[in-house]
């Protein structure tokens, strides 16, 4: 059942959720391992991926759709073994703040 959609134009800055999308179900690979990377943008998540090819299969990746918490939060209820979260999040303004407003958001343990 898809759950959420995403557009965007290949030569403008057109970007675009498609109407009725929940970002709590945004791109993921969710690996057995304890760790969890999390950014903005599923070509973000990719780009990291062909950078660190070497056992990614056993961490788990996420990506927001932006840097709202909605996605992050599902994950980690569905997977309260993840111990470490890396947020990999672009470092602007945006990002900056969200790393912030993150934080506070994670569970304590």
């Amino acid at each position: 059942m898809p759950r959420y959609a995403h557009q965007r134009d290949t030569a403008g800055n057109f970007r675009l959720d498609v109407k009725g999308s929940d970002k709590a179900f945004n791109f993921c690979y969710r690996g057995a391992g304890e760790r969890l990377f999390v950014f903005e943008a599923p070509i973000d998540l990719l780009s990291f991926l062909c950078l660190f090819k070497k056992g990614w299969q056993k961490q788990s990746y996420l990506s927001l759709g932006g840097v709202g918490e909605k996605a992050l939060l599902r994950f980690l209820s569905d997977r309260p073994d993840i111990q470490t979260v890396y947020l990999c999040l672009d470092s602007d303004q945006a990002g900056n703040d969200a790393c912030s407003r993150l934080v506070g958001l994670m569970p304590e343990d």
